[in-house]
């Protein structure tokens, strides 16, 4: 009983307490069973008394007491609220019975009061009872005379006044209603929970923001918790209207915020960290000489220019956010080297700072307390700020052993900023030690909660999936203190990350994939980051939701932050024993209670007493500043206009345009959109008082059970909205995407040509509409495999029907391929940019449609608008050239011949063992390419190679995501074999 008076608990005001709880379930009025669980609850309030004396006594203090039946929020939450209420007072009758015919003791109880009834069935007796004999005492001390204004249920007209009255109650204003029930209001009607879930100090799950909520598991024909479902459709949609309405009880104010985030490699600050702090690379750096942990305060600075070579440098121009400095950059004067700190423009609102690795020592591992170093560097910090720092103030720090959070406010804001609360979870050693880990500061600025984590995951990228498996384990553990918010004191769970508004990710381990290559492409011009970061292990978790999902981080355009080497480093200064990586990352999550907009994100390479380079960001934050006493008056009036989905009436739903959507022919790679209509034809709200609307809640389904249950159309066809609600008389569209790409064309080539798929319209307590989709599928030449296209008869569209050649009669290279390279050989040899220039989509479509349509050998050549001029032919060909190539089902090196390229060094004992007319595929490109090289030079064979090696020797898609069998120097260099 004590677990269900905890959970019970955390539904009401700190004014109320639970003193009894019994789990128990519905019956009808014939006794049956209702698929529902319940707990029943006794719930009281104290109200203070004056005595004679004029002081508030415990002793004088009256009590009372409402039996709550309380609800769960949906099929998969904990959360609860009440479902009736029924004041403890001389009107409520409680009667208790053994239920016959069951082989375990079950007993059934019934409560009236006025005109509402429920009945209620049992199996703990012992929790039973306690719930009867503190409803017993209550009723015994009950004023006789409050029954005359206690609340009731709002179904019952006797209590529409008092129901009105209490949606309108203000607790800020004096009420003139006597005291008795006074605390009741607050929980008497349905609404109460929704309005419970939009006051809670906590924001609602920002995944649920970005991912939408999870309706129960169904299909046609299969049953759903539907009043779970009710509940979360009817949440999402008064959090859209508030959204909706936002003008009314809202504004927004900006703020300037900066995060950097560095591994110091348990080193003290010997250098300034101004041009970190300030983000601006043109600071030059300074020495701090005689600060350490035992003086923290003392610091002198001395000026030197910083000239470490980079190699790199040269590849990018050298602007206030560049990636990398200019090795011989003119070397400013002692008097201008510090950076003007009286100029504030360039310093941020709030400025976040996360260290890793802060103190490496064992004995800071198995016990430490001191903040020694933590304070080293804070002092830097402010020392780095100069004269600004007495704007600024440390609003707050947190530490993990060698995990710092750091944030630091402007003095001007700090009164804006609320609800401050910090928290640490560890993930290192057998799972508990602090060697890894994570801090995270919490904090309310204006009415938007923003969270910071400062992390330290795994190193070594074999350890990948302990990396992934870390970051969850964070995210699970790290949960801050209890917080209190508004005028009613809602006591609730403590918040973890996610609930909140903005989330920001700083820190963090994640190597790159490759050894050796690395270095080659970092030291290329301009160096192929973009390659490099595809094969990232953060963006790679990502993408397979393992970790990071759906978090934005900003187009990385700097070196790889990590390892930095001393003695024993190459020519652009890295560990040469160790990879280098982009291990020091900033994230972030946003909801729509607020806007992030990221203005930079670089790395500080003129930082080097560390063997990681710190890495700085600046956003623009947009925040939300609510009026509270006008937000719950708009949250009241939502829900008041929703009314009670549970008492609708019977949905009154017709499909406007009929049970047929037709969305016509359908082309490969282009989107084509289609709509339906539905419309609520049931009764409109007459009167404030009127409760016979039918207002409904919808969700389309899978219309077999064979889908994914949360998948309500086949995987080529997207639904929005795919649930809502239908108000009254009110008209929606429901919109279509069908999009065929490769991996549906290639069944679509060989199978039927003919969309169909069904559409299940559920109505919540209503009947089912069944939506049928058709469309006629445009064959093309493109997602096929070379095997079927050399014995294609003709134009893929036009000869559907023809039986395929016989083998006999194979032709040596698909006519497609060989009518794309001959246009180029004799079109487009001279054009620059061939390949590498993207090309405009709607000339690429053309082209594709000649090839799936006309006889290639006819003379008649493709017909573009008469504006067209030449170069964006060729380079439509060539691109059209290179999406054929990239469509095939298996690449033109089949993907078992992978391994033995990477050992190949020529192509010619490759190609013997690939099939013929894959073969004359591969050596008809590659020789037209090498003669498109053949005046190029090795600068545009280069270009060409990195092209064309992951279209020839393109990764299979079904192969786990890691390092694959060819890496992209491997590839290339395999290409550059047959081209130069």
């Amino acid at each position: 009983m004590e677990k269900l008076q905890a959970i019970v608990s955390l539904s009401l005001r700190a004014t109320e307490s639970c003193t009894a709880a019994a789990e128990v379930q519905e019956l009808t009025l014939d006794g049956s069973l209702k698929d529902s669980r319940r707990i029943l609850a006794v719930i009281t309030h104290i109200y203070p008394q004056s005595g004679n004396d004029g002081e508030t006594t415990q002793r004088n203090a009256i009590e009372e007491g409402c039996l709550f039946l309380m609800k769960y929020k949906s099929w998969s939450s904990p959360e609860i609220y009440p479902q009736q209420l029924f004041p403890i007072d001389s009107d409520l009758v409680a009667s208790l019975k053994q239920r016959s015919g069951s082989d375990d003791p079950e007993f059934e109880l019934s409560l009236k009061a006025r005109r509402l009834s429920t009945f209620l069935l049992s199996k703990d007796m012992t929790s039973l009872s306690s719930v009867l004999e503190e409803t017993r005492r209550l009723k015994k001390q009950a004023d006789p005379y409050s029954s005359l204004i206690a609340p009731t249920s709002p179904k019952t007209p006797s209590s529409r006044t008092n129901f009105q009255a209490s949606l309108d109650h203000d607790s800020e204003e004096e009420d003139e209603l006597e005291y008795h029930w006074k605390w009741l209001h607050f929980y008497l009607n349905h609404r109460f929970s929704r309005i419970l879930s939009f006051a809670l100090p906590k924001p609602r799950d920002i995944r649920y923001i970005s991912n939408g909520y999870d309706l129960s598991p169904s299909s046609a024909g299969l049953p759903a918790d539907e009043d779970g479902d009710i509940e979360l459709i009817r949440d999402h949609w008064a959090h859209q209207q508030l959204i909706a309405r936002k003008n009314e009880y809202s504004t927004r104010e900006n703020y300037q915020l900066r995060i950097g985030t560095f591994n110091v490699n348990g080193k003290t600050p010997s250098q300034s960290l101004a041009s970190w702090i300030w983000n601006d690379p043109k600071i030059i750096q300074t020495e701090i000489v005689g600060l350490s942990p035992s003086t923290p305060g003392s610091t002198t600075e001395h000026i030197y220019p910083h000239t470490e070579p980079n190699p790199i440098s040269d590849a990018m121009p050298p602007t206030a956010d560049s990636p990398f400095l200019k090795p011989n950059a003119p070397v400013l004067s002692a008097a201008t080297s510090v950076h003007s700190l009286d100029d504030n423009e360039k310093l941020p609102d709030i400025l976040v700072l996360g260290f890793q690795e802060l103190d490496l020592s064992a004995e800071a591992l198995l016990y430490s307390t001191s903040t020694a170093k933590a304070d080293v560097w804070i002092s830097a910090v402010f020392t780095a700020l100069g004269k600004a720092a007495d704007n600024y103030t440390k609003l707050l720090s947190k530490q993990l052993v060698g995990v710092l959070i750091l944030v630091i406010v402007r003095k001007d804001i700090q009164a804006s900023i609320k609800e401050v609360s910090a928290t640490t979870a560890a993930v290192g050693i057998m799972g508990f030690m602090g060697n890894k880990g994570a801090a995270a500061v919490r904090l309310c600025l204006n009415s938007t909660v923003i969270t910071f984590v400062c992390s330290h995951l795994a190193a070594f990228d074999d350890l990948v999936e302990k990396r992934n498996s870390d970051f969850n384990d964070l995210a699970r553990k790290l949960e801050f203190p209890t917080t209190w918010r508004g005028t009613r004191g809602m006591k609730v769970l403590n918040a973890n990350i996610w609930e909140t508004d903005m989330l920001f990710w700083l820190g963090g381990e994640a190597p790159a994939t490759y050894y050796n290559e690395i270095r080659s492409f970092l030291t290329n011009e301009p160096p192929e980051l973009n390659l490099l970061l595809r094969y990232d292990q953060l963006k790679t978790a990502a993408e397979h939701k393992r970790a990071f999902v759906n978090f934005t981080e900003h187009v990385i355009d700097f070196a790889p932050t990590y390892r930095f080497g001393e003695p024993a480093k190459d020519s652009l200064g890295y560990d040469v024993k160790r990879k280098p990586a982009w291990t020091d990352r900033i994230l972030h999550l946003c909801s729509d209670a607020g806007s992030v907009f990221q203005k930079t994100y670089r790395s500080c390479t003129t930082i080097t007493l560390s063997d990681h380079r710190p890495v700085v960001a600046d956003f623009d934050i947009s925040v939300d500043n609510n009026d509270e006493k006008v937000y719950y008056r708009t949250m009241k009036s939502i829900f008041n206009d929703l009314g009670e989905l549970e008492d609708s009436e019977k949905p009154i739903v017709v499909l406007v345009d009929g049970p047929e959507v037709n969305i016509g022919e359908v082309c490969y790679a282009r989107s084509t959109t289609r709509s339906f209509r539905v419309k609520n034809e049931g009764a409109v709200r007459t009167t404030q008082q009127d409760d016979d609307l039918s207002i409904t809640p919808f969700r389309m389904l899978a219309p077999f059970a064979s889908y994914h249950w949360n998948q309500a159309g086949k995987e080529w066809m997207q639904l929005q909205p795919t649930s809502g609600i239908l108000c009254p008389g009110e008209t929606m569209s429901i919109e279509l995407s069908i999009y065929i790409d490769m991996r549906f064309a290639s069944f679509f080539n060989l199978g039927s040509y003919r969309l169909t798929d069904y559409l299940v319209l559920h109505l919540a307590k209503g009947t089912d509409h069944i939506i049928s989709v058709v469309g006629t599928y445009q064959r093309t030449c493109f997602a096929n495999s070379l095997a079927w296209l050399v014995r294609s008869p003709g134009p893929i569209r036009s000869h559907s029907d023809v039986p395929l050649l016989p083998e006999a009669n194979t032709l040596s290279a698909p006519r497609e391929f060989m009518f794309l390279v001959e246009w180029l050989m004799t079109n487009a040899v001279d054009v620059l940019n061939l390949f590498i220039t993207p090309a405009d989509p709607n000339l690429v479509f053309i082209i594709r449609e000649y090839l799936d349509t006309q006889t290639l050998d006819s003379g008649n050549g493709v017909a573009f608008p008469a504006d067209t001029n030449a170069l964006d032919i060729a380079q439509a060909y060539g691109e059209t050239l290179v999406e054929f190539l990239c469509s095939l089902t298996e690449p033109v090196i089949p993907w078992a011949m992978h391994p033995r390229c990477a050992l190949a060094r020529d192509r010619e004992h490759i190609l013997d063992d690939i099939p013929g007319f894959a073969r004359n595929v591969y050596v008809t490109v590659t020789a037209f390419l090498h003669y498109v090289v053949s005046t190029g030079g090795a600068e545009r064979s280069t270009a060409l190679a990195r092209v064309f090696a992951d279209v020839l020797l393109r990764d299979n898609p079904k192969a786990p995501p890691g390092i694959p069998v060819l890496t992209p120097l491997q590839k290339r260099q395999f290409v550059l074999y047959s081209i130069i």
